[in-house]
Formats: structure tokens, sequence, C-alpha cells
């Protein structure tokens, strides 16, 4: 009978190396590794790795630098376990790795990153660093969008959410609030007030014994309804309606629409737009 190998289309051969010579790039990593959902996959990883050792299916993949030192492409997390594991006494002298493809450059390692199908995937605010750092290397936003396979607008929201404001990824990353819901508050409302708005809808939650806050927590601009007299409203209708009535003129646009008109009322009003507010009793 013959051997497997020799009925293979090809043959792809595994490098194997003491995990601590492994090495970690700067900035390469997208992933923030402290995260609850990063250290509970981490500590399965670990678990695993004790009971059945470091699977051949699981090679982390790696490139040489021109130093020699050698660096690893994808599979940070099992890197992270295998040390951990050492550290907490298991005999681990070599794991098995697999060389990244020749021709390989930046840009195809972040892309990798965020089109990897294997383990816990990238969160919304990793996929977002990754694209700004491939932006700085001189992608586009079109060729972005068809590398990862998403449209210009998908691409386009990550970028935004990744220019959120501090708080906004604080919340994010303690779980308070989804990357989706930040996203979208962040949009309609700006960065100072979506925060405040996010903040408030956190708060609120946690009135209700909820951990995370939901798209019902977050005011619906409330600034508009203190800052403004009785005779403005804002109101959602649904998720994908809000009313808008000024005095005894009412429309009706989608959430983000309406959320920016309410803004340029109110920044009129501050007189931040550039146009002194109207004296109506001046004028008459």
């Amino acid at each position: 009978m013959a051997d497997i190998k020799d009925l293979a289309d090809g043959r792809s051969a595994l490098l194997w190396f003491d995990p601590r010579r492994l090495r970690i790039k700067d900035g390469l990593n997208a992933r923030d590794l402290e995260t609850p959902e990063a250290r509970a996959h981490i500590s399965f990883l670990k678990q695993s790795i004790k009971a059945n050792g470091f699977l051949l299916s699981k090679a982390i993949e790696v490139y040489r630098s021109p130093d020699d030192e050698i660096f690893v492409t994808d599979g940070h997390c099992r890197l992270t376990a295998c040390m951990e594991a050492i550290d907490e006494g298991l005999a681990l002298e070599r794991i098995p790795c697999i060389a990244e493809r020749k021709g390989t450059s930046e840009l195809d390692r972040i892309f990798g990153q965020n089109l990897s199908n294997e383990g816990l995937h990238l969160t919304a605010l990793e996929q977002g660093f990754n694209i700004k750092r491939a932006m700085a290397l001189g992608a586009t936003l079109s060729e972005v969008a068809k590398r990862l396979g998403k449209s210009e607008t998908h691409v386009g929201h990550l970028l935004d959410l990744q220019a959120a404001p501090v708080e906004v990824h604080d919340m994010i990353r303690s779980g308070k609030v989804s990357a989706t819901l930040a996203s979208q508050t962040v949009r309609r409302q700006g960065g100072e007030r979506g925060v405040q708005s996010l903040q408030a809808g956190v708060a609120t939650a946690a009135a209700k014994g909820k951990k995370k806050a939901t798209a019902k927590d977050i005011p619906v601009q409330a600034s508009a309804q203190t800052a403004l007299d009785a005779g403005f409203e804002v109101k959602d209708i649904n998720d994908c309606q809000t009313l808008i009535r000024v005095g005894t003129n009412t429309i009706i646009l989608t959430p983000e629409g309406a959320q920016r008109l309410a803004n340029l009322i109110l920044d009129h009003f501050a007189g931040k737009d550039g146009y002194a507010p109207v004296d109506r009793e001046a004028a008459e």
C-alpha cells in the first residue's frame, strides 16, 4: 500500500522551534490579550496543551527576520498559552510551526489577521486597528475593502470606531456596551455627545441590574431635550425611524439623519456654527 504522502498533491513540512525562541513584533498583533474574551480563550488553549500537548493542526505561522530572529505571524494566543503553561511547570521544549509563504508583505500579515477564521476572531476595535495600520502603510479604503471582502461603508465604520474617544473603547473592552451600538451612537451624536449618551446608557443598564447596555438604555439626544424648550422633540418611532418635531412641524428621518440634524440645531443655538442665534424679539 502506498504511503499517504505519496498520494498527496503537495507536501508542507512542519518546522519545530522552542517556544521561547519565538518573538512578537511590536505593533503587529492587533489583538488585546487582556480582554476577558482573550483571557478565557488563552486559558482554554493552555489547559488543552497541558492535557493533550500542542496539536499539529494548530501550528503557529512564523517568518524569519533579516537578523535570523523568528517572529510570529499568526498564533499569538497559542504562543501566550504555551509560555504560561511553561511558567506553570509544563515541560514543553518545542512546538510545530509553519513558515509564511514567500513574498508575504507587512500588509499581507495585517490583512491575514482580519481574515483568519481560526480560534478567537478579532473584535471590531482590533479589526479597525489593523485597517488603520494598513492605510498608514499606503493601502486605500477601496483596497482594504476588496482585500477583506467587505464594503467600503463597513470599513469606514470600523475606522470611525477606531477614532472614537478612549472612553468609548474602554466601555467596549469592558463589555459594558457592544461595538455596534457604540459605533452607531458615536456616528449619530458625535464624539462628546456620544460618550455622554453611552455613559448614561451604561448607568441606566446597571441600575436595572444589567451588565451591558442596549439600544433601549441609550438616551436619544438627551442634550437636545434639555438644551431647547418643549417646542423641540426627538423621539424614536422604531429601529429605522426617528421623529423630529420643531413647533408644529414634524419630519421623520433615519436615526442617523435625525441625530445629525439635531446636532446641527444644538450647535446653532450654542453659536458653534459661526452664526449668531436669532433673537426673535430684536428682529421684530
